[in-house]
């Protein structure tokens, strides 16, 4: 049973990454362009700490975001959801 878990969660957890990899990708090398040091844009002092805490925040936000509704999903019956719409 527990090659299944396993097996199945890997799935889940690999289609979710492959949907936003190369998003993180982007963030991971823009925040080590910011990390080198201290830019003035506009008159904004942008640090790393100023990069990385919203991006940070986005991700949580956006895992609680998925997460709750595919719980509700996974206990609903797929023949009731097909049947009562």
């Amino acid at each position: 049973m527990m090659p299944l878990i396993g097996w199945s969660a890997g799935l889940t957890v690999s289609g979710f990454i492959e949907t936003f990899d190369h998003w993180v990708a982007f963030g991971l090398l823009l925040a080590y362009g910011f990390i080198s040091g201290t830019e003035v844009v506009f008159g904004l002092e942008i640090n790393a700490r100023t990069l990385l805490t919203p991006i940070i925040l986005a991700l949580l936000a956006a895992v609680i975001a998925s997460t709750i509704p595919a719980r509700r999903a996974a206990k609903l019956s797929p023949i009731e959801v097909i049947r009562n719409g």
